[in-house]
Order: C-alpha cells, then structure tokens, then sequence
C-alpha cells in the first residue's frame, strides 16, 4: 500500500515503514525505465561476429536501442540511431547473415546459425524500420 503525504511516498508493509521522498520516486520510475529500454526484444545464441582476421561465437541481443554482441571475449554494442544501413547476405552459400553499416564508416557482419533465425531477426530489424528507427536495403 503507498500513501503520498506532504510531498513524500509512503510506502507500508507489514514488516516496515519506508519513506520515499518525490525524486527518489522518479529516480526509482527512471531506473525501471532503462531498465525496460535495455531488456532483449530478441536473443539468438550461436551467432557468429565476422571481423577481417577472424570469426566470434556469442549471442546477439536485439533490444529497443541497440543490437549488443556479447561473447567471452568481446563485447559490441551497435546503437540504432548509429546504423546507416542493413543487408541480408550470404555466408557459406547461406541466406544467413546481415551486414550492418555504422555512421561511421565501419561494417560488421553477424551470421546466424539458421536461415529461420536470420529471417527473425530481418523481420525484427524490419519492424524497428517501420517505426522509423533504420534505414533499410532489401
């Protein structure tokens, strides 16, 4: 049960009694928030990281802000507002991969481990389009 009582939340268990002041209230609804923006809209494992001298395994995160590459290496984050453009491509003669160009002038291309997988993630990316979020190449 929470009670608002000169300009403070009062919020009452059954245990304690906690105040909370109107900007920790905020500070609280703000963590939530970007706690909210950052959670995974898609996650694929097995998702490789092809860079010029080498490939890297690791998971892929789609969340409403960035795409994140996470491996026991590496980790990448690639913004939204940051990429310039996409392109699904073909990775060992597989529908498989999409490469991604960045504002500034650098690319990655992330394979995934099915065709299934990276239509998901074509149509995720898509949708984020349609919203007006990415620039797009068929």
């Amino acid at each position: 049960e929470t009670s608002l009582t000169n300009g403070n939340i009062q919020k009452k268990n059954s245990s304690q009694k906690k105040l909370m002041t109107a900007a920790d209230a905020r500070k609280h609804v703000d963590d939530l928030e970007t706690r909210r923006r950052w959670e995974p809209l898609l996650r694929f494992s097995n998702t490789l990281l092809v860079l010029p001298s080498t490939t890297v395994e690791g998971t892929l995160k789609v969340t409403r802000y960035a795409l994140i590459f996470e491996s026991a290496s590496i980790t990448r984050t690639v913004r939204l507002v940051s990429i310039e453009r996409l392109s699904p491509r073909r990775y060992l003669l597989q529908h498989r991969a999409i490469e991604i160009w960045r504002a500034n002038h650098t690319s990655m291309l992330l394979v995934l481990k099915s065709t299934e997988y990276s239509k998901e993630l074509w149509s995720g990316l898509t949708q984020l389009w349609r919203r007006g979020s990415l620039p797009l190449i068929q």
